[in-house]
């Protein structure tokens, strides 16, 4: 079975199109959600609102926890223990859930829907920590962590809701009382979401992250040949660009940095 500390270098080549299909997903996944909850009553959006933390409150929590909200509410066999012995990251509990978790199952009773419905928060909490490494190559619990106007921008991107932390809610505080025009026109563009030069390659971005933290935590070193592998080979990435090669050995570049941003 996969572990949720760290995707493990053979699981993950062994299952990549399962897991690129499973993110593939995610969009479709949150907009199914979003259908779903949208047929709910007022007094069901009342139970949500006063039993279930929202969603940018799971930003300021280990990561571990918003996934542990899914498991119990499709009575998965998963202990808080077992989770929370591990150092959880995002991309890997979006691979663990997409091995052992269906959506199906977590909605195909009344009973099931009761209890899946108190997760949707935290389950939107968990796909939007996954686009942000799409993004930005950083979670949106890590930007948060940051707390910097630069985090802060950055995560407001994918999720408008992560204004509301405690940190970056001080921020904008101290913006509106010193005046600081140029921030909170920034923040306002950065409401509009990523710019397009960021959503063109933000699977390539992802996986790469993803490949890399796993050579990591076996000790190895990702090279160019084995992305190139993968994502060109494997997954069919980059078929839109003349030379994939080059486009991906352009972007390995920068995304080196960004890990290296990541991790110091």
């Amino acid at each position: 079975m996969l572990g949720v500390d760290s995707v493990e270098i053979s699981d993950l080549l062994a299952n990549v199109e399962k897991y690129y299909e499973a993110y593939l997903m995610q969009e479709s996944f949150i907009a199914e959600l979003k259908e779903i909850f949208s047929s709910l009553t007022t007094e069901d959006e009342l139970e949500i609102d006063q039993k279930a933390p929202p969603r940018y409150t799971w930003y300021e929590k280990p990561i571990h926890l918003a996934a542990l909200e899914i498991f119990k509410a499709g009575r998965y066999e998963v202990t808080l223990d077992e989770l929370r012995s591990k150092e959880s990251t995002p991309h890997s509990l979006i691979f663990y859930l997409a091995k052992n978790v269906t959506f199906d199952h977590l909605t195909e009773s009344k009973a099931s829907l009761d209890a899946f419905k108190l997760t949707y928060p935290a389950t939107e909490a968990l796909l939007y920590n996954s686009q942000a490494i799409g993004y930005h190559m950083m979670s949106m619990n890590d930007l948060v962590a940051e707390g910097t106007h630069k985090a802060f921008l950055k995560a407001v991107q994918i999720d408008p809701s992560v204004a509301s932390c405690k940190t970056f809610s001080r921020l904008i505080l101290t913006a509106h009382s010193s005046g600081d025009s140029k921030f909170l026109d920034d923040y306002s563009a950065a409401l509009k979401g990523p710019h397009q030069a960021l959503r063109q390659r933000k699977h390539a971005r992802f996986f790469y992250f993803a490949l890399s933290t796993a050579y990591a935590a076996a000790g190895k070193k990702l090279s160019r040949t084995d992305a190139a592998n993968i994502l060109i080979d494997t997954l069919g990435m980059y078929a839109d660009n003349e030379d994939p090669e080059q486009a991906l050995k352009r972007g390995i570049t920068d995304w080196q940095t960004k890990v290296k941003e990541v991790k110091s």
